[in-house]
């Protein structure tokens, strides 16, 4: 019976070659698309899943809910915070560490030999291998970063300096000039599924903790983390209940200085795909991306399985003959679905072996923006097989049932008239919506496509408030102010240099600093209000082109001269205009400086994040850039004399620079991702969606072979033709369009209340998209019609 039924579903779709091939490839497009995304999916849901403890480790994160309404987050805390923890939660919380993260360039020394650290440096504390199950190859892990001055360091970093991981232990590491350090142990190098990437852990005590920092509640950094183990049958709920009290007990009622302030318990699992917590660990995703993406691959399994069960219904009069004789010979209705179902196997399994050379193909096109795909093997990969087995049933189940019930229903008296009248005009209707539902479709993709590239072009050519336009910046490697001042000087003459400056920061930066303030008399230390700040010289505006509301730029010097403020802190302060904030005094941190001018607001982060309140003033201490406005002519002159400059003041440190609109193009690599996988669905989904098409016009040109031969001979032109066929599937689209325009447009201003901000969603982007479909739709009933059309009438009214 089984080989029976092979070799007439082979020979049936044999004789349907345009039919089968238009399925085939359908369903292989929409598979291979499912294959990508489940891929994708499920690299980003796999981040620090593999520990064992990690359904009970946390992250204390912050959270701050300023007077002007607006809500800040932390991933950091204050660094007496984890002592406290262990104090007041003993019983609730089985582990406390800190993560420390290390800044500035990473020198690594042994002997004579020194190479650069690229990846991230940390302090840290012995329970950080409690918490964490990352393998160590070499030393113990119950008392390995128990003393000062001990690192532990990756495999990779073992290699390079001593060989195998065991030639490691016991050797002495310089670390920037600044620590020597004992290697008490080596870690085998992370998996790229993990956002602790780090190249070298330190021991949390090889640093002083007598800074003032170390004490204060007040001061808050991303860089200082706190992750805790909670005791087992703990609830993280039971311990963040308990967070209000703590904050009152050590901070009092000057807790009121940030605004109003809160500690999350921020799951493990829950890091990675939470992108609104700045610094490390930095490989993120949002969550949303996520969602997104699974409803993406299904819309995609659907269009395929839609074209099947078209085109399987459309030619089902043509197939009628066949059942009425397998029903007149004793075939039940059980048995002829089975006959159908096994031929929607058949085809799916032709398409799921396309669909594996397909995804192979568009893993190398992908494998730029998800390197992780370079590690991939289809053919060994369990996942993926798994995956596939569970697609190929659900395919042939969504393409083959409906078409199966459909034909197995007819009674063998109906099989043998000329025309199915009821039925086929219940399939018709069933069609039209399924077309209708293939285009609302495309035409959400299309609409999504046109939002997301020209939200991206606004980020990337919208203007930031200032010219950030041939700005090219280096990074200091230490704090040396005289050798700053001097790679100044020696560049500062050049005549390819049109301006420079120092700064504590770039003019746009991700990792800028915040802290209390008082204003005009009152003191920091009772003020609830705070501001982010910058420290730079007096060429700052000029070398960044920003526009002075009202004053001027604070004198030269290296301890604070004045502030300038931007446009929101003036509103912060209540001030009418920018001239009343001039000459007023602000305390902030040590200083105490009069305002001597306003700029205009301008973006110092993304377009995400809101414009905060800024101050900026002159304090030498705290440079670490070098910003130099160039004449794009003389560029490659500028960068040899600076890295000549370079190699005269720090010799021991690669050279590197960047310009600052590459920069500001590195922050949106996750929206370039998320656009470049929109437009490579939306291409398929339009693909898949015009095959279908292109199926039901050849079958309606076959189906009206006659009727065609017929308006020939009476007169009828090409163009009438045409409109024949395009009249229907045209009424379709515009249908599918009214449809897809309004959610369309909703799930577009959803994602664009992301953006602090955004482009307006107009009605040129609507009328693309109905015109790129109408275009589509044209082409593909126009090539085949017009082939119709040109058919000898003579052949068209032969009898069959």
């Amino acid at each position: 019976m089984l080989r029976n039924y092979f070799k007439i579903a082979l020979r049936n779709l044999w004789k349907r070659k345009t039919q089968t091939l238009i399925n085939v490839l359908g369903l292989s497009l929409g598979i291979a698309s499912a294959i990508i995304i489940f891929l994708i999916i499920r690299y980003e849901l796999s981040f620090d899943r593999f520990h064992d403890k990690g359904d009970r480790i946390y992250r204390v994160a912050t959270s701050f809910y300023s007077n002007d309404g607006n809500t800040y987050t932390n991933a950091g805390g204050a660094r007496p915070l984890p002592d406290a923890l262990r104090q007041d939660f003993a019983d609730d919380l089985e582990v406390v560490i800190p993560l420390e993260r290390y800044s500035g360039y990473k020198k690594v020394m042994v002997d004579s030999q020194i190479i650069f650290v690229e990846k991230m440096v940390a302090y840290t504390e012995n329970g950080y291998f409690t918490l964490f199950d990352f393998p160590l190859i070499a030393g113990n892990r119950t008392n390995v970063l128990t003393q000062p001055n001990e690192a532990v360091i990756t495999r990779t970093l073992s290699e390079k300096l001593f060989g195998q991981p065991q030639d490691a232990l016991g050797e002495i590491i310089n670390l920037n000039d600044k620590h020597e350090l004992k290697v008490v142990g080596v870690l085998e190098d992370y998996p790229s599924n993990t956002g602790f990437d780090f190249s070298m852990l330190i021991s949390f005590s090889t640093l002083p903790r007598d800074r003032e920092e170390d004490s204060a509640w007040d001061n808050y950094s991303s860089s200082f983390q706190t992750y805790v183990l909670l005791s087992p049958h703990v609830s993280a709920l039971s311990v963040a209940s308990r967070f209000p009290d703590f904050i009152k007990k050590y901070q009092g009622e000057e807790d009121a200085k940030y605004g109003i302030r809160e500690f999350h318990l921020q799951p493990l699992s829950s890091i990675h795909l939470e992108g609104n917590y700045g610094d490390f660990p930095y490989r993120k995703t949002d969550s949303k991306v996520i969602y997104g993406l699974i409803i993406l691959a299904i819309l995609m399994v659907l269009l395929a399985c839609i074209n099947f069960v078209n085109l399987a219904t459309a030619v089902s009069t043509q197939r009628s003959k066949e059942i009425g004789i397998r029903k007149v010979v004793g075939s039940s209705r059980r048995q002829v679905m089975e006959y159908f179902m096994g031929e929607a196997l058949f085809v799916t399994l032709v398409a799921v072996a396309l669909a594996l050379g397909l995804t192979e193909l568009g893993l190398i096109q992908l494998r730029h923006l998800y390197p992780f795909l370079n590690a991939v093997l289809l053919s060994l990969d369990t996942g993926v097989l798994v995956f596939l087995l569970s697609l190929t049933l659900l395919v042939t189940g969504l393409a083959g049932f409906y078409p199966a019930l459909l034909l197995s229903r007819y009674r063998p008296v109906q099989m043998f008239k000329a025309t199915l009248t009821k039925p086929q005009r219940h399939r018709v209707s069933v069609r039209q919506g399924l077309v209708v539902f293939q285009f609302f479709i495309a035409q959400l993709f299309i609409i999504s496509v046109l939002v997301v590239g020209q939200q991206l072009k606004f980020l990337l050519e919208a203007p930031l408030g200032f010219n950030q336009e041939a700005i090219l910046t280096i990074d200091f490697p230490d704090e040396d102010t005289q050798k700053q001042k001097r790679f100044r000087q020696s560049l500062q003459n050049h005549s390819g240099v049109e301006n420079l400056t120092l700064s504590m920061f770039t003019a746009i930066s991700q990792g800028m600093s915040a802290t209390n303030f008082g204003y005009d008399g009152k003191d920091k230390d009772e003020s609830e209000e705070y501001t982010w700040f910058q420290m730079a010289d007096a060429d700052y505006f000029a070398t960044h082109q920003m526009d002075f509301l009202a004053g001027g730029v604070y004198t030269p010097s290296d301890s604070g001269s004045g502030f300038v403020a931007n446009e929101s802190f003036v509103r912060q302060v209540g001030a009418g205009s920018s001239e009343e904030v001039i000459g007023k005094y602000v305390t902030l941190n040590d200083l105490n400086l009069p305002i001597v001018g306003v700029v205009a607001d301008y973006h110092t982060n993304t377009f995400g994040t809101k414009i905060p309140s800024l101050l900026i003033t002159n304090y030498s201490p705290w440079y670490s850039y070098l910003s130099l406005k160039v004449n794009m002519t003389q560029a490659s002159g500028v960068i040899a004399q600076l890295e000549t400059v370079w190699q005269e003041n720090y010799s021991d440190y690669p050279f590197k620079y960047s310009f600052l609109d590459d920069t500001l193009a590195m922050f949106y690599e996750d929206y370039q991702r998320l656009l470049s996988l929109t437009q490579l669905f939306s291409g398929i989904a339009i693909a898949i969606g015009c095959l279908g098409l292109y199926g039901l016009v050849m079958f309606m040109a076959e189906s009206k072979t006659k009727e065609i031969g017929i308006r020939k001979v009476l007169g009828a032109s090409i163009q009438q033709l045409l409109k024949l066929f395009s009249a229907e599937f045209v009424k379709l689209v515009l249908i599918a369009f009214v449809l897809a325009a309004p959610l369309a447009y909703y799930l577009m201003q959803l994602w664009l209340q992301s953006f602090e901000y955004r482009v307006n969603i107009g009605f040129a982007i609507f009328g693309g998209c109905l015109l790129i479909t109408l275009l589509l739709v044209i082409v593909t009933v126009g090539y085949r019609s017009i082939r119709a059309a040109n058919a000898n009438p003579v052949d068209s009214l032969r009898n069959e």
